[in-house]
């Protein structure tokens, strides 16, 4: 096995994983997802207000 092959199969096993995990956490996964786009939010609000 080729070192780019090994590569390859390396990052579909940990697509693989990262797939099952977040179907078996999909709580976890969601509130991730809310904790990111409020600090989003935040960081646009203080831009906007920071900029007049």
């Amino acid at each position: 096995m080729s070192e780019k092959e090994l590569h390859e199969e390396a990052v579909k096993m940990r697509r693989e994983y990262q797939r099952e995990w977040r179907a078996k956490n999909r709580d976890k996964v969601a509130a991730n997802n809310r904790r990111y786009w409020e600090r989003k939010a935040l960081a646009r609000k203080a831009a906007e207000k920071e900029n007049g």
